[in-house]
C-alpha cells in the first residue's frame, strides 16, 4: 500500500507524491513543486517561500540555464562558481556532489567532469550543450542530458520518492539510466510512433526555449552562490553591525 497523497502535484525533482514525512512545497513566484528532502528545505517558512532562482530574481536578468543541460526551467541550485544546475542533474552526474548535504548546496565538482563528456551529442535534443551521461547497458554508449532523459521518460533507477539526498550520499553504482533502446518506456501501445512523436515535441520545446534564452542572453549576469550571501549576513549579525 503506497502512502496517501496530500496533494495532486508531484515533486518536480523525483516525480513522487507528497507523504506525511515529506511535504511538497510550492515556490510562490514560479510555482515549482518540490519535496522538502529533494530540495534541501530544512524549515518551511510561515509566509511565502521562494526557490533559489526566484530568491535571486532581483539580481538576475532572466531565468538561468543549467550548466550541464539545455533545460531552463525546473528546480536549480548554484555551483561554487556561481552557475546554476538542476538538482536532478547534480545527482546523476557522478563527478558532482553537494557541499552541504542538508541544504543540498552549493554544487561542487563541475571541474571534475571529463572534457570528453562536454563534447557528447545528446541523441534526444541533438544539442552539444552542457555535459551528457551515457546508457548503462553494456557496450552501449548512447549519450543524453539528464533532463532530456527525464522528460522523455527513459528508465532511470533508482528514483524513489523523497530519496534524492540519499541517492546523492549513497553508492553511485546504484544509479543507472538507459537509452530508448534499453529502456522500458511507459504507456506505449505503438512504441515507435509514440517515441518518435514525443521526441519531436521535446526537440521543438527545447529549440523554442533556446531561442528565447539566446534572445535575452546579452542581459545575463553572474552572481555569487546564495550560501555566500547567507554567510556574510550572518557575520554582520554576529558583529552587531545590523
Amino acid at each position: 500500500q503506497p502512502p496517501p497523497a496530500y496533494t495532486d502535484q508531484l515533486c518536480s525533482i523525483c516525480d513522487g507524491i507528497e507523504t506525511e514525512n515529506n511535504t511538497i512545497v510550492f515556490c510562490d513566484c514560479c510555482n515549482i513543486a518540490v519535496h522538502q528532502d529533494c530540495y534541501g528545505i530544512i524549515f518551511i517558512p510561515p509566509g511565502p517561500w521562494l526557490c533559489r532562482v526566484c530568491s535571486q530574481n532581483s539580481m538576475l536578468s532572466q531565468r538561468p540555464r543549467c550548466i550541464v543541460c539545455p533545460e531552463i526551467n525546473g528546480p536549480m541550485k548554484q555551483t561554487t562558481s556561481g552557475n546554476w544546475i538542476h538538482v536532478t542533474c547534480a545527482v546523476w552526474i557522478r563527478e558532482l556532489n553537494f557541499g552541504n548535504w542538508h541544504y543540498l548546496e552549493p554544487v561542487e565538482g563541475v571541474e571534475r567532469i571529463p572534457n570528453l563528456r562536454w563534447k557528447l551529442n545528446c541523441f534526444i535534443c541533438r544539442q552539444k550543450i552542457g555535459a551528457c551521461i551515457q546508457c548503462c547497458n553494456k557496450n552501449c554508449f548512447t549519450a543524453y542530458h539528464v533532463s532530456c532523459a527525464k522528460r522523455l521518460g527513459l528508465t532511470m533507477t533508482p528514483l524513489k520518492t523523497g530519496s534524492i539526498a540519499e541517492m546523492a550520499l549513497g553508492n553511485d553504482n546504484e544509479l543507472e539510466s538507459f537509452c530508448d533502446k534499453h529502456s522500458h518506456l511507459v504507456g506505449e501501445t505503438d512504441k515507435n510512433r509514440t517515441f518518435d512523436s514525443k521526441i519531436q515535441d521535446l526537440r521543438y520545446e527545447i529549440e523554442r526555449d533556446d531561442e528565447i534564452y539566446r534572445g535575452n542572453l546579452q542581459n545575463e549576469i553572474v552572481i555569487p552562490p546564495h550560501i555566500f550571501s547567507d554567510y556574510i549576513f550572518q557575520s554582520i549579525v554576529e558583529l552587531g553591525l545590523l
